[in-house]
């Protein structure tokens, strides 16, 4: 994956990294560009599809809807959803694998 792929994603730029906004963003536009390597258009696509795994477990979950932070390296997602019970929980992705899949690393509870 690549920056110039997740560009129409980003929400907002911080200092290291950027909070997306995949499902309006999806919903606009979803191309695949012809200047993109297959493999990094591969990447994007499975970030994509985690991404609508989790916000279909918080619809399931009756949770709110996730606040996605990438690293500016594109190499760790952070997922911030509040549960029903009002709790919030940050999930930590990275690419793994040899398919490079993005996985749950770690579970944190917000204060």
């Amino acid at each position: 994956m690549i920056l110039e792929q997740i560009q129409p994603f980003i929400k907002e730029t911080k200092e290291n990294g950027f909070i997306l906004d995949i499902w309006q963003t999806m919903l606009k536009q979803w191309r695949v560009s012809k200047n993109i390597p297959i493999k990094d258009q591969a990447d994007l696509e499975q970030f994509i599809s985690k991404m609508m795994e989790i916000e279909r477990a918080c619809v399931e979950e009756g949770d709110g809807r996730p606040i996605v932070f990438m690293k500016k390296d594109l190499q760790e997602c952070h997922v911030i959803i509040e549960k029903n019970n009002g709790e919030k929980r940050r999930y930590v992705l990275h690419p793994y694998g040899y398919n490079m899949q993005w996985e749950i690393f770690k579970v944190e509870k917000e204060l």
